[in-house]
């Protein structure tokens, strides 16, 4: 039922865009706020302050504004999406909002440094690199990641990997690492 629902809703909005020529939003990016408890050394936002995060009450706006513009793929970022929280609320609160709503794929880009713990459909999880490369410039704790996804219980985790002149010459031995990796869908 839910594959045929996906199915209905792109064959209507290759129609609308396509055959009609409507310009229509496909997927929309919601920034969660900038609290990172990361030091990536290509990142402008990283802060463990949680100051600029916006608050439940100013995602559900969003949400809502995203919504009834006919969107209904949302990746959720940050800073780092995990790291934030409304008193209360935490991520999955704001998954579960969204699905309420009637968006349906939800998506969370991480850098994987918290336990992967989520309802949402897909967690793309940020590796640049074999475990130097990437702990150069990430700051991270590379063992912590790769063991959140080992650990995970989530059912489509996607490694994202920006290339960049630091790990370029590695791309092929990391693809090959993670392929190894049960909880690893994609690259």
């Amino acid at each position: 039922m839910k594959n045929l629902k996906y199915l209905l809703y792109g064959a209507g909005f290759v129609f609308k865009t396509k055959i009609l020529g409507k310009e229509l939003p496909f997927i929309a990016g919601l920034v969660v706020g900038d609290s990172c408890n990361l030091n990536c050394l290509h990142c402008s936002v990283n802060s463990n302050d949680r100051s600029s995060d916006l608050s439940f009450d100013e995602i559900e706006s969003g949400l809502r504004l995203l919504y009834g513009k006919g969107i209904r793929l949302l990746a959720i970022t940050g800073g780092e999406p995990f790291h934030w929280k409304d008193g209360s609320k935490t991520l999955n609160d704001i998954i579960s909002l969204a699905r309420d709503m009637g968006f349906m794929i939800i998506s969370v880009y991480t850098n994987g440094t918290l336990v992967l713990d989520t309802d949402a459909d897909d967690v793309f999880v940020s590796i640049d690199g074999l475990k130097e490369t990437s702990t150069k410039l990430r700051g991270g704790d590379y063992e912590r990641v790769i063991s959140n996804i080992e650990n995970s219980e989530h059912s489509n985790i996607i490694v994202n990997c920006t290339i960049n002149n630091k790990n370029k010459n590695e791309i092929e031995e990391l693809c090959e690492y993670l392929s190894h990796i049960k909880n690893v869908n994609g690259i």
